[in-house]
C-alpha cells in the first residue's frame, strides 16, 4: 500500500510501506527520504502522535492515507569524542558535516594540529566521506578517537 508524507512546509512525498510495519520502520524509510537523523521528526496521524513500537495496521492506516512529518525544534547537536592519548571532548556539528570535518576538529583541538585519527561510532569505524547523519549520529552522540 501506499502513503503520503506532508511535511509542515507543505511537501509530500508517497512511500510504499506493509500494514505489519512498525512505525520505527516507518520513519527509517521517512528520514532517508527526507534526510533527517530520527530524534529530529515524529509523525502524527489523525491528529495523534504515532509511537514506534505500533504498526501502521494498529493506527488504522490505510491505504492513500496521509501522515504528517513534524520536525521537532532544532536544539544544539553535540558528540563526546573518548580520544585515546588525550582529554574526552564535546564538539558542536551540524548533521550535514562529513566525518573528515569532525576527525579535522577533534584533531586539532585535541592534538594542537591535524593528525590522521580512526573514529568509531558504536564499535564500527566510520567513512571520512559520509555525513554524520548518515552515519546515525543523534543529538548527543559519543565516539572513540584513535591517532593512527
Amino acid at each position: 500500500m501506499q502513503i503520503t508524507i506532508r511535511t509542515i512546509l507543505g511537501a509530500a512525498f508517497p512511500l510504499d510501506v506493509t500494514p505489519a510495519e512498525t512505525m520505527l520502520e516507518f520513519r527509517h524509510d521517512i528520514a532517508k527520504a527526507v534526510q533527517l537523523a530520527l530524534d529530529q521528526f515524529y509523525l502524527t496521524y489523525d491528529q495523534e502522535t504515532l509511537s514506534d513500537d505500533n504498526t501502521i495496521d494498529d493506527y488504522g492506516i490505510q491505504d492513500k492515507a496521509v501522515v504528517f512529518c513534524v520536525q521537532r525544534p532544532a536544539s544544539s547537536r553535540t558528540v563526546d569524542a573518548r580520544v585515546e592519548g588525550a582529554e574526552s571532548l564535546t564538539v558542536g556539528f551540524r548533521l550535514t558535516d562529513t566525518v573528515q570535518k569532525l576527525k579535522r576538529i577533534i584533531s586539532e583541538r585535541a592534538f594542537g594540529r591535524r593528525c590522521p585519527l580512526k573514529m568509531l561510532f558504536n564499535g564500527l569505524p566510520l567513512e571520512d566521506s559520509k555525513t554524520l547523519n548518515e552515519c546515525g549520529l543523534g543529538q548527543h552522540a559519543a565516539v572513540s578517537v584513535k591517532r593512527v
